[in-house]
């Protein structure tokens, strides 16, 4: 009688050991290449035993994504290793397609190289497609495996960020994840993770209604009750409190643009960012979200005529703290951006030229963008900073050119991305006008009318600031 190509060979069982081992040194920060040097050579003994062994195949794919973890650690091509776990995978599928432990294995494959063509700039829609549909075919047999439910929910919510990143509707994906971490919530009242998850989506959904024009409380209550609710049951979870103060600060920001004072939640927020780093002090993101928060409270502060200098050193030490850890991520230029954009904000107030804080501020975005070039915003953004140049040259009479050419390749670089992106076509426009000395005509009024007949036509809610640059055409 032939052997069961699930049960396991005495190698299977070495193998698993020594991955096991290898992941105990991985979470120690050890080098665990000793380790892993055991365990493939014991699942490759398997299958030189039994060619095309289920649990072998499936062990050695765990393996390579032990080997991802090394790469994070050591450095390595990681795309390669996780191109490894799923030929091996789908080869288990094809031949088993129905495998729980494959298809749960894949779709966190395909995940994770999605999340990797993310952070490049790539459209990882593809791949996140095929994650849900191996969690998906694995809930058909099991319908209530947290496991699976969980990371479902996860593949939806990245599926949202990328599309979010590429200015497109993520509405669908949100609603998509939240249904999922609330049944996994409904199946486990204490599943902490899943109260994490559905304070994280509510955040993104309220996000979503700001970008709308729509009230975002309603999400904000809820996603801040769901937080709260999973620190009561785990307060040292991780990424916990990080996504606590995210909400606490798209609250914060909401309450600063209808007028109401929005400094005590940028203070929760910090607070939130700071216990998460008491958690995890190597968590990138947290320094990062303290570096944005303080520069939201400074603009907030600029606006009531205050001094946010403290604020924005603030704003910088926390950067610079991110950096020291991965110098290698995008977020965090991107921020120093905005904090030498609001530096140029206070000399364009005192009437002096903004132009060294602007030129500081676009070398930060464009050494971010560099780094990830699908962050739409940031091109917006590094726009709008350029801007204040443009309006400090039209009331000196100086030459706008390097400002406004710098301006205009930023912005046709976010429409040759995504040619619906109302924001950038409006600020097309509008970076055109700033450029017109006092008491000039304008020099390109086709071009202008336009990108605003365009950016009119996606967004409606554009439609008063329109109206208002019309006018000066």
């Amino acid at each position: 009688m032939a052997a069961d190509p699930r049960s396991p060979l005495p190698s299977t069982f070495l193998a698993k050991a020594w991955k096991s081992r290898a992941y105990t040194e991985v979470g120690r920060g050890l080098n665990p290449a000793g380790s892993l040097e055991q365990a493939e050579s014991n699942a490759r003994r398997s299958l030189e035993v039994q060619p095309g062994h289920l649990m072998s195949r499936l062990e050695l794919a765990n393996i390579f994504q032990v080997k991802e973890e090394r790469a994070l650690m050591v450095g390595g091509d990681r795309a390669a290793l996780i191109d490894a776990s799923i030929d091996l995978l789908e080869k288990i599928l094809a031949d088993r397609p129905g495998y729980a432990s494959a298809l749960v294995e894949i779709g966190s494959a395909y995940l994770r190289k999605a999340r990797l063509q993310r952070d490049r700039g790539e459209d990882p829609s593809d791949l996140l497609s095929r994650a849900i549909d191996a969690y998906s075919r694995r809930l058909e047999a099991s319908p209530e495996s947290e496991k699976t439910l969980y990371n479902l929910g996860l593949t939806h919510e990245e599926l949202a960020k990328a599309r979010m990143d590429r200015k497109l509707d993520p509405t669908k994906a949100l609603d998509d994840a939240l249904r999922t971490y609330e049944k996994l919530a409904g199946i486990n009242p204490a599943n902490i993770s899943a109260r994490q998850s559905i304070g994280t989506v509510c955040r993104l959904q309220a996000e979503v209604a700001i970008a709308k024009g729509n009230d975002p409380l309603p999400m904000l209550d809820k996603s801040i009750a769901s937080l709260e609710k999973a620190a009561a049951l785990g307060p040292s979870n991780q990424y916990l409190f990080n996504s606590l103060g995210n909400t606490q600060v798209y609250l914060a920001n909401h309450r600063a643009a209808v007028g109401q004072d929005p400094v005590p939640d940028y203070r929760k927020a910090i607070e939130s960012y700071r216990r998460e780093l008491k958690n995890n002090p190597t968590f990138i993101f947290a320094y990062n979200n303290i570096g944005e928060t303080y520069v939201h409270w400074a603009r907030h502060e600029l606006a009531k005529d205050g001094n946010p200098l403290d604020l924005l050193q603030n704003a910088e030490t926390a950067l610079n703290e991110s950096l020291k850890l991965n110098p290698e991520r995008a977020v965090p230029y991107l921020v120093l951006g905005s904090v030498h954009g609001v530096e140029a904000e206070i000399l364009l107030k005192q009437d002096k030229s903004p132009d060294p804080a602007v030129d500081a501020a676009v070398r930060f975005f464009n050494k971010g963008l560099a780094l990830n070039p699908a962050i739409l915003q940031a091109y917006v953004d590094a726009s709008k900073i350029l801007a204040l140049s443009l309006t400090h040259a039209s009331r000196t009479g100086r030459s706008p050119d390097r400002h406004l050419a710098e301006a205009l390749r930023l912005l046709d670089r976010a429409i040759a991305e995504n040619d619906r992106y109302a924001e950038a076509l409006l600020w097309r426009a509008k970076v055109r006008l700033l450029a017109v000395p006092k008491g000039k005509g304008v020099p390109d009024p086709g071009l202008i009318e336009a990108d605003l007949n365009r950016a009119e036509a996606l967004d409606s809610t554009l439609s008063e600031v329109i109206a208002r640059l019309r006018q000066k055409t």
